[in-house]
């Protein structure tokens, strides 16, 4: 797994390869001693969380769908000027 991260993979591409989840292959490559890059949202990425978000998930959720912070995804809606449910509320109807 160290391999993999310090030649590129992101933390859900060495989840999928090793079958773990990728908070777990984060863990172990902290253990390792790695310190874990931080790469934010890309274009594609910040519609997506768009859509997951009016569809109903938390900030929380979008993000661990998106491996990265729910505070990622606070400020990527926000800069695109969506409006923001109150912390940890969600809408009835939900994407899963």
């Amino acid at each position: 797994m160290v391999e993999g991260y310090e030649a590129g993979a992101t933390l859900a591409e060495l989840a999928s390869k090793f079958g773990f989840h990728r908070t777990t292959v984060s863990r172990s490559l902290k253990k390792a001693g790695l310190r874990l890059r931080r790469s934010g949202l890309d274009e594609r990425e910040v519609l997506h969380a768009i859509e997951l978000y009016e569809a109903g998930m938390t900030l929380a959720e979008v993000g661990e769908m998106l491996d990265v912070a729910a505070s990622t995804v606070r400020r990527a809606l926000h800069d695109q000027g969506a409006v923001l449910r109150p912390p940890g509320m969600r809408l009835t109807s939900r994407v899963r």
